[in-house]
């Protein structure tokens, strides 16, 4: 067991392996050198452990990169090579465990999730959740489209209009999504059909289609300080546009932001709720939907 202050060298590139480190609390930094270029490189790992040189003691190969304790202190413990292969011999079943735990920690380094976007599947809908989370942004989307529409068109607007009339379409609005998606999921195999690519945009598509009307009322609530025609006849202006912009949205809502929270997992080390979270902005992004 041993201290050490900051940038104290742990290891050099290139020098034999004759120990490993566990850390105990401390950062450590990695460089390497490339050979050939000359370029120097920060070295992450995509699994990662505490474990400083462990796959390359057994076999004695070069250190890979020089290892340098990058905060005020770093606590390890420290195992020479010739005590830890000895210990190996003398305890073979210890050898045993440290295999499984190898492979077990490659298989889910080097695990990758790919689903292409439009086959993405529709994860249980939980209403309830969906449905506070979609009343609480009614509020904000309201804000938000009087005061956008205020610095576009200079008339100033009634924050909150209409919201015994947004609350519940927004929830309608976004739970309808939800649960859309997940019954044509469950109901319509592609595979099945002779134009399983066809069929999967049209799942893909129909949910935008079918939530348009709703939209409308969500858009009509804030267009009257603009628009004096009674709420049963602004709806239905700019359906057509409005339409296409659903669609998008619903791309956005449903598959887009599945196939980002999946990318993002690669990234998150399994925390579930920070991919969710990286994967809706990331839709909202690409999709307008903030």
């Amino acid at each position: 067991y041993k201290v050490v202050g900051k940038n104290t060298v742990l290891l050099r590139q290139g020098q034999f392996s004759d120990r490993f480190f566990l850390l105990e609390s401390g950062d450590v930094r990695r460089k390497q050198v490339d050979p050939s270029t000359g370029k120097v490189h920060n070295i992450e790992y995509l699994i990662k452990a505490n474990s400083i040189n462990s796959m390359k003691v057994i076999a004695g190969d070069p250190v890979f990169a020089t290892t340098k304790c990058t905060s005020d202190t770093c606590k390890l413990f420290e195992m020479k090579r010739d005590v830890f292969l000895g210990l190996l011999k003398q305890h073979p079943d210890m050898a045993l465990s440290i295999s499984e735990s190898l492979c077990e920690e490659i298989r889910r380094g080097s695990r990758k999730f790919a689903t292409p976007m439009l086959e993405q599947q529709q994860q249980e809908v939980n209403i309830p959740a969906v449905s506070i989370a979609a009343g609480i942004e009614s509020y904000y989307r309201s804000a938000m489209n009087a005061l956008l529409n205020a610095r576009l068109t200079g008339v100033k607007a009634e924050l909150f209009p209409n919201m015994h009339v947004q609350v519940p379409t927004r929830i309608s609005y976004i739970c309808g999504f939800k649960v859309l998606r997940a019954k044509l999921d469950e109901h319509v195999d592609a595979d099945t059909y002779s134009m399983p690519q066809a069929v999967r945009w049209g799942t893909t598509l129909a949910p935008g289609l079918i939530m348009n009307p709703i939209s409308s009322v969500l858009e009509a609530s804030n267009a009257g300080h603009m628009n004096s025609e009674s709420m049963a006849t602004r709806w239905i202006r700019g359906a057509v546009p409005r339409g296409v912009r659903e669609i998008i949205f619903g791309v956005g809502l449903n598959q887009m932001s599945d196939y980002f929270e999946e990318m993002a997992s690669r990234w998150t080390n399994g925390d579930g709720m920070l991919a969710n979270a990286a994967g809706s902005l990331m839709a909202g992004v690409v999709s307008g939907y903030l």
